[in-house]
């Protein structure tokens, strides 16, 4: 439970869902119209749920790396704290 994770926890979340709504307003790739099967990895859900459409597998990892360059800077922060903190223990 580290309060710095909070804003991307959030974030990320509410980014993916307006890129993919944008994704699919100009019609990149089709909504999801097929049923995924529970424990299906997260990047292979939506190329299934859109029947084999390689363009939601490739959009799926561009938004892997979205999420990934959002939370960079608060790892980034974290890890600055958690060296000073240590620091403050010697």
């Amino acid at each position: 439970m580290n309060p710095i994770y909070v804003i991307p926890f959030v974030l990320s979340p509410i980014v993916n869902m307006l890129l993919g709504s944008i994704a699919i307003w100009i019609k990149l790739f089709p909504p999801l119209v097929y049923p995924v099967p529970d424990g299906t990895p997260g990047i292979l859900a939506p190329l299934m749920g859109t029947g084999g459409n390689v363009v939601a597998l490739i959009y799926t990892i561009f938004i892997l790396i979205v999420d990934v360059l959002i939370y960079v800077p608060f790892v980034k922060l974290d890890n600055q704290v958690a060296n000073k903190y240590e620091a403050s223990l010697k």
